[in-house]
């Protein structure tokens, strides 16, 4: 019959035998405290820390000691940004208040040189170099939550968790090879005791009959005899083979069932500080692209007043390279940026005495324009009054016209609903009393879907008029309308 293990105890019961003081420290919950107000920092050390310790931050050195009281953490993270100067008198500081504390230190790579000797000794006990991973701080976490249940284990008089945790694979092998010699020794027994009555119903039946043993007889005992215990072994080797093959599947089972465990933390760790990563990228994109449109507007009201290339540190041309380098990809500044070349093409020719300027061609790329992007203005050329007066274009940008009220399209609810984005590309006339008048539809992607919100919303902007020697007129215009979820 195969032995039955001993079952296992509950997770909140004390071990037999085990003394008040190791019972306590089992249950005794963990804290690390954080001097910090890294935000990053702390989502780290909370990632490293996961189901085995909570993180309480810090945003003062006075809380800081406080809590460190109040939780009687033995793990304590103090950042080097967040923790007063100078840095080495705190740290002696908090190392004569609280002896036992394991503290990690959190800061640049020159720190290294400067706490060498605290770092021997053992006052400070890790290191991290920022910015610090989660996957690095949950190593300096490891080892400190060992090295304090190590303490701990000293101080009650047990072996330290890594001489136990070493011991009880030997312990399981020992346990069962002595229930396999404890199977073999009752079955041994056993067959001792029937040879032990069957020569004894012989010794009995001998005087009966007064018939002594013939050499066959003799023999056929002595032939008898390893057959017997050949009997005997057989069963007890395989009694024996079972059980070492039941213990070592039994090892296998929970070396598999612990990589596995170990696997999915892993797994889950570089899953969040993925997230992580994504979320800084993200921030820093976002950054960028809203200082790019400060400098874009910048560069429209430039434009509008006819700076166009000076001066050279103020010019509209000096804030549109300024916003290309945070985001050439972005959709207004390209826009802005096909309409300043445009402008500058028609202040050139303006200035030339005797050259008109020709209407723009009409495979000139449409300007972009997203639904929400602040009103631009018209860009107009003081140089124009001593020369010869420079016929507008046919059709003409509508970054290069001055909104007096734009009205965003409606995104269409389904196709919200389904995550469409698309571009609607339409030409239409400003008429002299500024109303949107003519609207044509060139081109849409995809089709059929944006059109009547793009007209809608366009039908009822206004724009104050185009003038031409001081006469309004009606002008045509393109645009570029963006749909994006």
């Amino acid at each position: 019959m195969k032995p039955r293990a001993a079952p296992r105890a509950p997770a909140g019961a004390d071990p037999v035998g085990a003394s008040p003081a190791s019972s306590f420290a089992a249950r005794a919950p963990l804290s690390i405290i954080a001097l910090s107000q890294d935000p990053m920092l702390l989502e780290a050390l909370t990632l490293a820390a996961a189901g085995q310790a909570s993180v309480v931050s810090s945003p003062s050195a006075d809380r800081f000691a406080d809590q460190l009281v109040a939780t009687a953490a033995a793990v304590a993270l103090i950042d080097a940004a967040a923790a007063p100067v100078p840095l080495d008198e705190f740290i002696a500081s908090v190392q004569r208040q609280f002896p036992q504390l394991l503290l990690l230190l959190a800061g640049p790579a020159a720190l290294q040189n400067q706490f060498a000797a605290q770092l021997a000794d053992g006052t400070i006990f890790r290191l991290a170099h920022k910015p610090a991973s989660a996957k690095r701080l949950k190593l300096f976490v490891d080892a400190a939550l060992l090295r304090r249940q190590a303490l701990i284990d000293q101080a009650i008089g047990l072996p330290v968790a890594g001489t136990a945790a070493a011991a009880r694979p030997n312990a399981a092998a020992q346990t069962a090879r002595s229930r396999g010699r404890r199977t073999l020794w009752l079955l041994a027994s056993g067959v001792v005791i029937l040879i032990a009555t069957a020569l004894g119903a012989l010794l009995w039946r001998r005087p009966l009959t007064g018939a002594a043993p013939t050499p066959s007889d003799s023999n056929a005992a002595h032939a008898a005899s390893p057959a017997a215990s050949s009997a005997v072994a057989a069963p007890a080797a395989a009694a024996a083979a079972v059980s070492d093959s039941e213990a070592e599947r039994d090892a296998i089972d929970r070396a598999a069932a612990e990589r596995a465990e170990r696997d999915q933390l892993i797994s889950e760790g570089e899953r969040r500080e993925a997230v992580l990563a994504e979320q800084v990228r993200r921030t820093a994109s976002s950054a960028r692209a809203e200082q790019a449109h400060t400098y874009l507007q910048l560069a429209r009201k430039r434009l509008a007043s006819g700076a166009l290339l000076t001066p050279a540190d103020d010019s509209a041309r000096s804030y549109l390279q300024a916003a290309l380098a945070l985001a050439p990809n972005d959709a207004d500044v390209q826009a802005f940026a096909s309409a300043f070349d445009q402008a500058l093409r028609l202040a050139s020719l303006a200035q030339a005495p005797g050259v008109q300027a020709a209407p723009a061609p009409e495979s000139a790329p449409a300007v972009t324009a997203a639904a929400t992007t602040p009103a631009t203005t018209l860009a107009t050329t003081q140089a124009t009054a001593s020369a010869t007066p420079a016929t507008v274009p046919d059709v003409v940008p509508e970054s290069l016209l001055q909104r007096a009220h734009f009205v965003p399209p409606v995104y269409p609810p389904d196709a919200l609903e389904r995550g469409l984005s698309g571009t609607v590309d339409l030409e239409f006339t400003v008429a002299p009393s500024g109303e949107v008048t003519d609207i044509a539809i060139q081109a849409a992607e995809p089709h059929g879907v944006f059109e009547q919100a793009a007209v809608a919303a366009l039908s009822h902007s206004r724009y104050r008029p185009v003038e031409r020697d001081g006469v309004a007129i009606a002008q045509r215009a393109r645009i570029r309308l963006r749909f994006q979820p």
